[in-house]
């Protein structure tokens, strides 16, 4: 008898979309059959390189070697452009910046550690000169081996 009325009460649910009785609501099996029912398909837009829906993905299918496969060097070079070196582009010697804390600080974090060149976008030799003019800076006393500069970012602060 409950087994039929477990049942019909399913039944009702499918055939009316909602729950009959509130215990309905406690109930975990139709939570999860309509949880899964949304995510048997996979969306196309998410696939647009894949034209058949039907076929199994390998993990390489994903991968950004396939998706770069008929790609030229040409065209993967134009996607992702090369760092600019801002002391190369303006003829400049970092080691020659030590003595202006100011400039140099923008190239140490604020517990004074050097930046690394990845993320200043510099190349190779401008940040070997750069943390040399940041390391004469500071035997100088003219920069903070511990800290960054608390008022940097300040107009009021002046460094002569």
């Amino acid at each position: 008898m409950k087994l039929q009325s477990s049942l019909l009460r399913q039944i009702r649910y499918y055939s009316t979309g909602k729950p009959s009785r509130w215990s309905d609501f406690k109930n975990k099996n139709f939570e999860t059959q309509e949880k899964t029912q949304q995510y048997l398909e996979i969306d196309p837009h998410v696939l647009p390189r894949v034209s058949n829906t039907q076929t199994v993905y390998e993990p390489y299918d994903f991968s950004l070697k396939a998706k770069y496969a008929n790609h030229n060097k040409e065209q993967i070079a134009a996607l992702y452009p090369k760092q600019k070196d801002i002391f190369a582009e303006l003829h400049l010697d970092p080691v020659e910046l030590w003595k202006s804390p100011n400039l140099l600080n923008k190239y140490i974090t604020q517990n004074g550690k050097i930046i690394p060149g990845w993320v200043n976008k510099l190349k190779g030799p401008s940040q070997k000169r750069v943390a040399k003019a940041i390391r004469r800076c500071r035997a100088a006393g003219l920069l903070s081996t511990v800290q960054s500069s608390v008022f940097r970012d300040s107009p009021y602060r002046s460094y002569s």
